[in-house]
């Protein structure tokens, strides 16, 4: 092996390696994961130290260890290849480098889910409104703000044959089926939504419109039409996910249950994510958070209780902080209570 100064090669600004490798930084802290499928960045930048580690696939280390993971070299060639691309050594005679292809893996909940087509999310968030029904659903049944509802890009449906003889001519029937738009009924093609309904549009932490979630506008009988629906077997994110970017370490942030809940608590001015139902938490939502104070005021009844439990377990581990809230009247959630006040007050 040929000589190298580590630790010169090893006080390289991580940050400065990052953007070499065209790995995105979110604050200078945070990543897309390049070793797993990532949509929440879990990737977690050290500056103090000048170091790096990823909680979902627990590697991580020094700058010298990026680079080996990041192309699977070997210590020799990641070390040559900062010294190359930082002016510490020569470019040697006929020098290539080439990132390696990795397999990308899959957490447990995401195993078997697609990746949705953002086109075609765009293109439907683009081409809808708000219907009559929907507005008095927002505005006059959860009091929801004006400003808030047309920052999120919330949108309605109401006649999913229309929209669905629209997408056909926009896309063709193979890539809404590959993506799970549409699906083949009895009588023609079905929308993965019913309608008449309110459309949740779900970003990703870098801003990419990765889901849509529908809220059905009218009276359920039993369990059809589901009151919330996703695309089928297609992956969840967390709601609101970009608050995040903004917010210093150590700032407080409410998690809660569903989209409504949230919107009810960002008409109140309160930084806010949410999850996509009590089960719907998972592992790469830790990264996210345990730099905050997250409080959380689980819906009254035991579904929620046990969704406050698993989050504080999981972000406490991490030496994170989990705040549990009460609602001042005893109301079943933060959507209602809301509703009813048009404010929010915890005792």
């Amino acid at each position: 092996m040929a000589k190298h100064d580590f630790d010169k090669i090893n006080s390289i600004p991580i940050t400065d390696v990052c953007k070499k490798l065209n790995i995105a930084l979110v604050k200078e802290r945070r990543a897309l994961c390049f070793m797993h499928e990532d949509h929440h960045p879990s990737l977690t930048i050290y500056k103090e130290s000048n170091s790096w580690f990823c909680y979902t696939c627990n590697k991580g280390g020094s700058v010298i260890d990026l680079v080996r993971e990041y192309f699977k070299y070997d210590t020799e060639k990641a070390c040559k290849w900062l010294e190359v691309e930082f002016n510490i050594a020569p470019k040697p005679a006929n020098w290539k480098w080439k990132k390696v292809n990795k397999k990308k893996t899959q957490t447990d909940k995401d195993a078997g889910k697609i990746d949705v087509d953002s086109e075609i999310l765009e293109w439907i968030i683009a081409n809808t409104t708000l219907t009559p029904l929907a507005l008095k659903f927002l505005e006059e049944e959860r009091k929801i703000k004006r400003e808030v509802y047309e920052r999120m890009n919330i949108r309605a449906l109401d006649n999913t044959a229309e929209m669905t003889q629209r997408l056909l001519a926009q896309f063709g029937a193979k890539k809404l089926l590959d993506n799970h738009i549409i699906s083949v009924g009895k009588y023609g093609y079905n929308l993965t939504w019913n309608a008449p309904c309110l459309l949740f549009p779900f970003y990703d932490q870098m801003g990419k419109l990765v889901n849509i979630q529908s809220r059905y506008l009218k009276p359920v009988s039993g369990k059809y039409p589901p009151r919330f629906r996703f695309i089928k077997d297609s992956k969840t994110y967390l709601y609101n996910a970009s608050v995040l970017n903004d917010l210093p370490e150590c700032s407080a942030v409410l998690l809660t249950e569903g989209v409504t809940d949230a919107l009810a608590a960002m008409s109140c001015d309160i930084k806010t994510v949410a999850v996509a139902g009590v089960s719907a938490f998972k592992d790469e939502y830790v990264d996210m958070l345990c730099d905050y104070t997250v409080f959380i005021c689980p819906d009254n009844d035991k579904p929620g209780k046990k969704m406050l439990k698993e989050v504080q377990e999981k972000i406490e581990k991490r030496l994170g902080v989990v705040k549990e809230l009460q609602l001042k009247d005893g109301s079943k959630d933060i959507g209602a209570y809301y509703a009813a006040h048009e404010e929010l007050r915890f005792g």
